[in-house]
């Protein structure tokens, strides 16, 4: 569970959060929607405590985020970022990454953490990609061993920006099943989409965004009927077109 209460955030004299009161609760997927600048990465930034806030609070499992140490909140968030540099290693050890907050130093990693790895990369759709060094891979066959790695880091909450940027649409599809398996599990999932129908297939709340603030959060049919989506992306939207499948359970 993540809560932001009147959370603000600045950087270079501009304000890229104001004011926002949020809860992203267990065993749901909250899907952040708006338009490109609407800060919806700086709102997950600001969610995994990595960014600290100007003004408000943000509390992670009931724990104040300003307080926890780095390798605190790693055991506490996994946050799959939108842009990542590509390392010179195999699949399977960019997926180990994932045990790290977990490891002392040097890194020592038995059977458990190897298996773990494997389960992951096979969760991810990932595996037989495992030998494979991570510049030789496609945009989506990497987006697969990102997501191994964070499943593999397993924690409470996840946090993901663009999951389905370079997946195809088997693989959109196996995403969809695997946000719904990691809420089933109880884990916070909060992931940034830019296609509504993906995010209306495994979404149990929207939350919209526009100039920093939450302009609308609820059900994914009552926020898209509310106007508020098309007022964030500049569009008129007709709601039954864009009722998905996770929508129409709620």
């Amino acid at each position: 569970m993540i809560e932001l209460e009147k959370a603000s955030f600045s950087y270079g004299g501009k304000r890229g959060l104001d004011n926002i009161s949020v809860l992203f609760e267990d065993a749901k997927v909250a899907a952040l929607l708006g338009a490109n600048g609407s800060s919806k990465s700086t709102l997950l930034g600001v969610a995994s405590g990595r960014l600290r806030i100007s003004s408000g609070a943000v509390r992670i499992d009931g724990k104040d985020a300003s307080a926890l140490s780095a390798k605190e909140r790693s055991q506490l968030v996994s946050v799959l970022p939108q842009s990542r540099n590509i390392p010179d290693i195999t699949a399977f050890s960019l997926a180990l990454h994932g045990r790290f907050p977990y490891l002392s130093y040097p890194r020592i990693y038995s059977k458990e953490d190897l298996e773990k790895t494997a389960k992951a990369l096979r969760d991810a759709g990932a595996y037989e990609l495992k030998d494979r060094r991570m510049a030789e891979l496609s945009g989506g066959e990497r987006q697969r061993v990102y997501l191994a790695m964070v499943i593999n880091q397993d924690t409470k909450n996840v946090l993901l920006d663009e999951p389905a940027t370079f997946l195809d649409l088997a693989r959109q599809a196996e995403l969809v099943d695997m946000l719904g398996r990691l809420a089933r599990m109880g884990k916070c999932v909060v992931a940034v989409f830019h296609d509504i129908n993906l995010a209306a297939q495994c979404a149990d709340h929207f939350a919209v965004m526009r100039d920093g603030r939450i302009t609308a959060f609820g059900k994914p049919a009552e926020v898209i009927e509310s106007g508020a989506l098309g007022e964030a992306l500049g569009v008129e939207i007709t709601a039954r077109a864009w009722y998905g499948v996770k929508s129409e359970k709620n």
